[in-house]
């Protein structure tokens, strides 16, 4: 199995993470929510075995689940939530119609887990090129730009039109943001560190 067995030991966020990554899995089906119910139980029945306490039983855990899935949902607004709950709440499904916003956080999301770790079972991200470098900046730019309430430009390196750093960055200052001045002096002074750091 690609995924990780469901344990209520898990940090909140790890899984919720867990839970989506099943989801994608499961396909047209969905994930069935009484099977990780299930999943809990066993665990918990298991631990009582072995004598070890257990704060969470598995009904307060699996309501757990629902709070930190709903949660997730507020945070970023349903419509760019790329899961959906069915009405009963039984079911848990990738939605077949997706915003951009929903890509961006199912990018965002496989990102999250390149390795193996509480959420995989192995190496299942494929190797990183230019496009999804890009493409990685172009969300962390959306993302800067909710941050701040305001705008993000980003400019990358290097430039189709081969412009370099410092003129880029002065064109952005008087012609898109309008305000502020780029230090001439303190700017070369940097880079003239930079080129002899990199001669040593």
């Amino acid at each position: 199995m690609i995924t990780r067995r469901i344990t209520s030991f898990l940090d909140d966020e790890i899984l919720c993470d867990l839970i989506e990554f099943r989801t994608m899995f499961a396909g047209s089906i969905g994930l069935d929510m009484m099977d990780i119910q299930r999943d809990l139980d066993v665990e918990i029945s298991e631990d009582d075995d072995k004598d070890n306490d257990s704060s969470d039983d598995a009904e307060i855990a699996f309501s757990r689940i629902y709070v930190l899935l709903e949660q997730r949902i507020e945070r970023v607004g349903e419509e760019n939530y790329p899961f959906t709950l069915t009405d009963n709440g039984s079911r848990f499904f990738l939605k077949p119609e997706l915003t951009n916003s929903a890509y961006i956080y199912l990018f965002c999301l496989l990102l999250s887990h390149p390795k193996e770790d509480d959420v995989l079972t192995g190496d299942y991200t494929p190797n990183i090129g230019d496009n999804e470098r890009k493409l990685f900046q172009s969300c962390s730019t959306v993302a800067a730009a909710g941050f701040v309430d305001g705008n993000a430009i980003s400019f990358g390196f290097p430039r189709p039109d081969g412009s370099g750093f410092y003129d880029k960055l002065t064109e952005v200052y008087t012609s898109l943001i309008e305000d502020g001045q780029i230090k001439k002096l303190q700017f070369q002074a940097r880079q003239n560190i930079l080129k002899t750091l990199k001669l040593m």
